[in-house]
């Protein structure tokens, strides 16, 4: 929108240019590891808990309980 919306007003220009400028900086920072790239995927064969460098599937057979938790980045 910002290099190729000439046509439009400046404020939706400014906000193309406030969308590139983030997702510039989101890049850089997942690449850099300035930000988290955990995550947790529901598969259907289980939980899937993922990091940047391996990932980890608890099959939904193993799973006796569920409760509410948090998990933590250890630097």
């Amino acid at each position: 929108m910002f290099v190729f919306g000439s046509q439009y007003g400046l404020l939706l220009l400014g906000l193309g240019l406030g969308m590139a400028v983030l997702g510039c900086f989101i890049l850089v920072g997942i690449v850099v590891g300035w930000l988290p790239t955990e995550y947790l995927r529901f598969d259907p064969s289980g939980i899937t808990l993922g990091r940047r460098r391996f990932a980890y599937m608890v099959p939904w057979d193993n799973i006796a309980a569920l409760s509410m938790a948090e998990i933590t980045t250890i630097p």
